[in-house]
């Protein structure tokens, strides 16, 4: 089974997801997290938020083809969130979490704090961690790869973090823990006693957002660890140096080569037989751009499947068919008959043909079928076969030439 993180977005900069509650998610064999911070995104910023029992966790970070780079998310509650509770997925490069207040109740199952899955795309790395509150009544502990902790607080089950040079061990005391309900108003439990070992006990982060998950200013003397900032009396500040956000640099991606001259597939409507994941469009398939590419759902996958291009009324003459596909190895379509509408019926144009990729990367990587010049107003690919190293197939664009 197939599901979502319950809010996510993919392929924009500066995305700012902000005073969302998200509960109850479902998942299969992936996702189901509160929040997802998907392929190619670069600048997003994920705060005061409230994410609990979902089935998959708190956040999930992704990259696949393109940039999942210099994310923050700060100031945000997670309570009895299931599964795993930060997972990074693929070549991450540079998030800041900082002041979050991660609560694992009986009700998380034991779940893990973090894991990390390598992929075409690279392995995480650059993740930061400071001033997170961790209490845990059970959980798996993290891996820790591609992350440093420090000035975090850890508090019951294996949360503890050894090369944090500047933890906290004690007793949180919150207000009442693990008492949030329904409703981002439901979290005062969060909120710190005023013999609390976390107040004061943080490093300050530059260009913070100037308020905590309930509104309060920071800082009230030197910065608190978790979502709250203390509003009582405290000591003043001690001139702690701000921790200053350093993003990744984005190196531009190489252009492209554009499809020739001569290229049929535009002028046709396109659809497949199989459903799209919302990530991407039937319409990539034909846009002239390698760097779009359509996607079958990434579960379920049977066959044959079928993509066509429909010329409407108008009869086109072909002799030629190229397929460009990044990831080829994992993703790439391996075997196909090509068929055309004699207005009657399909029929064959060439059938067993069988590909092999070479590549799983970002390469642009074409395969070509000559056959004997065909004229109709439909041809179709009938894919008996593909790649299916991450559950589904893809193709960055369909062109045919006369």
């Amino acid at each position: 089974m197939a599901t979502n993180a319950s809010i996510w977005w993919a392929y924009a900069d500066n995305n700012v997801v902000q005073y969302n509650e998200s509960f109850g998610s479902h998942n299969g064999e992936m996702d189901g997290e509160g929040f997802d911070v998907d392929a190619g995104n670069i600048g997003s910023l994920v705060q005061y938020n409230y994410s609990h029992d979902n089935a998959g966790g708190f956040m999930l970070f992704v990259n696949d083809t393109y940039y999942t780079t210099n994310t923050i998310v700060r100031y945000n509650i997670s309570q009895n969130d299931k599964n795993h509770l930060f997972r990074y997925s693929g070549s991450i490069d540079t998030v800041y979490n900082y002041n979050n207040t991660v609560y694992v109740g009986a009700a998380s199952g034991n779940p893990v704090m973090s894991d990390y899955f390598t992929k075409s795309s690279g392995a995480p790395k650059n993740i930061k961690n400071y001033n997170n509150v961790y209490y845990s009544v059970g959980d798996r502990g993290w891996n820790l790869t591609g992350q440093t902790f420090d000035s975090n607080a850890y508090y019951g089950g294996k949360t503890l973090v050894n090369s944090d040079a500047h933890r906290i061990t004690a007793e949180p005391k919150f207000m009442n823990p693990g008492s949030g309900g329904v409703g981002m108003n439901t979290l005062d439990g969060y909120k710190l006693q005023p013999n609390s070992p976390l107040i004061g006990a943080g490093v300050p982060l530059a260009d913070n957002g100037g308020r905590d998950y309930f509104g309060n200013a920071l800082y009230n003397g030197d910065p608190d660890i978790g979502a709250y900032e203390y509003q009582g009396a405290v000591p003043p500040a001690t001139g702690k140096t701000p921790i200053v956000f350093t993003p990744a640099p984005i190196t531009p991606m190489p252009e492209q080569p554009k499809p020739a001259p001569g290229n049929l597939a535009p002028l046709a409507t396109v659809s497949a037989s199989i459903a799209t994941l919302s990530t991407s469009s039937i319409k990539s398939l034909t846009d002239s751009s390698y760097d779009k590419a359509w996607s079958s759902v990434d579960k379920g996958v049977t066959f044959p499947n079928y993509i066509t291009l429909d010329f409407g009324s108008r009869s086109v003459t072909a002799n030629k068919l190229k397929v460009v596909t990044r990831f080829g190895t994992g993703q790439g379509v391996t075997k196909f008959d090509l068929e055309a509408y004699n207005g009657t019926a399909w029929v064959p144009v060439k059938t067993g043909i069988q590909w092999t990729w070479a590549y799983s990367d970002t390469t642009n990587e074409t395969q070509t079928l000559n056959f004997d010049s065909t004229t109709a107003k439909q041809f179709r690919l009938k894919i008996n076969g593909a790649n299916l190293k991450w559950g589904n197939f893809a193709i960055n664009e369909l062109e045919l030439y006369r």
